[in-house]
C-alpha cells in the first residue's frame, strides 16, 4: 500500500519518492489503518509499519477508485501494469513551486524527499517525541541504545499520524491549530502479569 500519495496529510513513510508509486493496494491495510513494508522494500532490510490517519485511508481508497483494476495506487499513464515513474512525481514538484513563484509565494524548489524533512521540521517544532518521530521515518539508532530498544511505538506513533492529518487540514482551511502530544491514557498497552514477572 502506499501512504504518502503526495498529500502533505500523509505521513512520511520510507521513501516517498519510491514506495507509493510501486506500491499495491491491501484491502485489510486499509481496514487496520497500517501500511506494512516488507523488509526486502526497505533500505535496511527491516520490514517497516506506517501507521495511518482516518485522513490518509481515505486518500488511499480514494486513490485506489482512481486507479481501476491496476494492482498499483499510482498507476503508470500509459500502462496499469506499471507504476508511475519518478520522473512524474518530479514533474510535480517542480510544477508546485514554479506556481508558487508565479504567486509572489515564498516556496523554494523541492523534491519528494523533501517532504519528509519537513515533517520531521514541525513535528519536533511541534513537540512530539523524537523517537516516535524517527522510527515513523524508518531511521535505526546505531548506538547501544538502539541496539537494545526495540520499541514500535505503535499507539503513539498512530496518534502522531492523526495530530499531523488534523494539522495539515487546519492549516489548508487557514485555521491554528494546537496537537495534542500524548496519546490517551485510556489505550495503554497492558501487559499480562506473566509478562510482569519476567521483568
Amino acid at each position: 500500500m502506499a501512504l504518502e500519495s503526495m498529500s502533505p496529510r500523509a505521513w512520511p513513510g520510507r521513501s516517498v519518492s519510491a514506495q507509493p508509486a510501486s506500491s499495491s493496494f491491501c484491502r485489510s491495510s486499509a481496514q487496520n489503518a497500517v501500511w506494512s513494508i516488507p523488509k526486502a522494500r526497505m533500505k535496511r532490510s527491516r520490514p517497516h509499519n506506517v501507521y495511518l490517519s482516518t485522513q490518509m485511508v481515505d486518500i488511499l481508497i480514494a486513490l485506489k477508485t482512481c486507479a481501476g483494476n491496476s494492482k498499483y495506487l499510482l498507476p503508470s499513464r500509459y500502462d496499469a501494469d506499471a507504476p508511475m515513474s519518478r520522473a512524474t512525481f518530479n514533474r510535480v514538484t517542480t510544477a508546485i513551486a514554479d506556481r508558487a513563484k508565479a504567486q509572489g509565494l515564498p516556496l523554494e524548489p523541492f523534491t519528494v524527499h523533501d517532504l519528509r524533512r519537513t515533517a520531521s521540521t514541525l513535528l519536533h517544532e511541534m513537540g512530539f517525541n523524537s523517537d516516535w518521530i524517527e522510527k515513523c521515518l524508518a531511521h535505526e539508532e546505531r548506538s547501544s541504545r538502539g541496539v537494545y530498544n526495540k520499541a514500535e511505538f505503535e499507539m503513539q506513533r498512530r496518534h502522531m499520524a492523526q495530530q499531523w492529518s488534523d494539522a495539515v487540514e487546519a492549516w489548508e482551511q487557514g485555521r491554528s491549530f494546537s496537537p495534542v502530544l500524548a496519546p490517551p491514557e485510556t489505550g495503554a498497552p497492558r501487559f499480562s502479569p506473566a509478562f510482569s514477572a519476567l521483568t
